[in-house]
């Protein structure tokens, strides 16, 4: 059963994502999806959110999914394996045809350390996935074979192995913008660029996933989520006929005028917290 978080007044950017990083993001161990009106909001709330994360010992990965573009396998994986994250997204893409989960899965070559494999056959493999051959291995969905050394570049990370006498040797991650980042695993999975079948996330979202929103868009997600949870940052007493439920809410001293920093500083930071009061009955 999904959490829903329906932000019902509309509060500066700021004020969201200071009232929603103290509960609910804080507590969440899985996925979160924050659905946002689009690109402008959703680069100011990963700022702000990037920025705060250590005021609220987060360690939740900052994923920011832009409107109108297909999501990265990072994002797919992020949703389906429930991994600790929170995608900043709008509902348009939640409505958006994406590649069907089961079918990348269905799909995808996965390597493993002491692996049998045919070099010779490796290129048609990896060809048949959608990836592209090439000297080198330096744009995604690309690949280089030089003798017995492979390096795959899909998404944003080079995967690195060696083979000798038929098996996989050794495997390493490069992140292509800091070379000297290198780590060493044991396993890689190479994904699948095109999948026909396609369907809307809105219609197959897991039931794991946490989702945040603002009330404009209560009309169109009540149709596929349970709305369980509403969170109601700096709710004016008009407001509150549009709460059904409320688990948690937040209350900023009305008499203080703060102003809000993009980058705030740690003492202004500390000025403010005090102004910002939790009432929480319970949190399921």
């Amino acid at each position: 059963m999904w959490k829903t978080y329906n932000v019902v007044s509309q509060p500066d950017t700021a004020h969201q994502t200071l009232a929603i990083l103290n509960t609910p993001l804080k507590n969440n161990k899985g996925v979160t999806l924050w659905c946002l009106e689009n690109n402008k909001e959703i680069k100011n709330h990963a700022d702000l959110l990037q920025n705060w994360q250590k005021y609220f010992d987060l360690q939740q990965e900052i994923i920011v999914w832009p409107n109108n573009e297909e999501p990265s396998i990072q994002i797919l994986q992020a949703i389906y394996q429930n991994k600790h994250a929170v995608i900043l997204t709008t509902i348009n893409n939640l409505e958006t045809p994406i590649a069907n989960w089961q079918a990348l899965k269905d799909n995808k070559i996965s390597l493993e350390l002491g692996q049998k494999i045919n070099l010779n056959q490796l290129p048609e493999d990896l060809t048949s996935l959608g990836l592209e051959r090439s000297e080198q291995a330096w744009s995604d969905n690309t690949f280089s074979i030089k003798g017995s050394l492979v390096d795959i570049y899909q998404n944003e990370i080079i995967s690195r192995f060696n083979i000798w006498e038929n098996k996989i040797e050794q495997i390493e991650t490069i992140d292509p913008l800091q070379m000297g980042k290198i780590k060493k695993v044991k396993q890689i999975d190479i994904w699948p660029t095109q999948i026909i079948h396609k369907e809307s996330l809105a219609n197959n979202l897991p039931n794991h996933c946490w989702l945040i929103y603002n009330h404009n868009y209560h009309e169109f997600l009540q149709s596929f989520s349970n709305q369980k949870i509403i969170f109601d940052p700096l709710a004016k007493k008009s407001d509150h006929t549009l709460i059904t439920e409320s688990l948690d809410n937040f209350q900023l001293n009305s008499e203080e005028k703060i102003n809000f920093l993009n980058k705030p500083n740690p003492m202004g930071f500390l000025n403010l917290a005090k102004n910002l009061v939790l009432l929480l009955d319970k949190f399921p």
